[in-house]
């Protein structure tokens, strides 16, 4: 499975998935498991998506999503076209399921949660298709809210807004300093904390943890936790 966390910032967003894939529908879940998936997805220059669930849904779903952000489209209408795109993408998928796959898997479900700016707002929005789920696509477009998909029965939503709660308390956010400052870097540890809180608990999260930051007046910048951000 996969662990997203989506948070918005005074002048942008920044995302943070890891970077695990694993196949528990398998007879043999932990054959195959691969640690270094990028699920951090640009999807124009100013806004990125992190994947969810099942890969070829959500692969097909962000291909179909990147064809339709030529134009700059609001918050509200990105929200649409998010939830078209995962729903058509989980339909066709079911449609091509062999007989003997287990749909009321607890592992079938996909998602894309999106985030950046586009229409000059920041903003992120998700939608979820999968067997029983039964909810609108969010939208969400205030300083330091947050989605966090994935690590549910492990209180990861919970886990991380604590974190959130200290950086905010003793960081001050600065508008002009680049995409790498004590604040974002604060923010992508906490996320990254958070992963591997819910690893220790979960199997199926892990591996490399890849981020996003994209903010007004920068370049988006994409990167691996271990790498350049502690």
């Amino acid at each position: 499975m996969t662990i997203g966390i989506a948070l918005i910032v005074p002048d942008g967003v920044i995302l943070v998935a890891d970077g695990r894939q694993s196949h528990p529908q398998s007879s043999e879940p932990n054959a195959g498991i691969e640690d270094n998936i990028d699920k951090v997805v640009p999807l124009t220059e100013h806004v990125y998506a992190i994947t969810f669930g099942i890969v070829q849904a959500t692969n097909s779903a962000t291909m179909s999503l990147k064809a339709s952000l030529k134009h700059d489209l609001s918050p509200e209408h990105m929200r649409c076209e998010i939830d078209a795109s995962i729903k058509l993408s989980w339909n066709q998928l079911l449609g091509e399921l062999a007989s003997d796959v287990d749909v009321n898997h607890p592992s079938m479900r996909a998602a894309l949660i999106v985030g950046g700016i586009s229409h000059d707002e920041t903003f992120i929005s998700a939608s979820l298709q999968g067997t029983g789920v039964n909810q609108p696509p969010l939208l969400i477009k205030d300083s330091f809210q947050f989605i966090v998909l994935g690590g549910e029965q492990q209180q990861a939503k919970d886990h991380f807004a604590q974190q959130l709660e200290d950086i905010v308390r003793n960081h001050s956010w600065s508008f002009s300093e680049g995409p790498h400052n004590v604040f974002t870097r604060k923010i992508i540890q906490g996320a990254n904390n958070t992963i591997q809180h819910i690893a220790e608990l979960d199997p199926t999260i892990g591996g490399a943890v890849r981020y996003a930051v994209i903010r007004k007046g920068f370049s988006g910048i994409k990167g691996i936790y271990s790498s350049d951000c502690k």
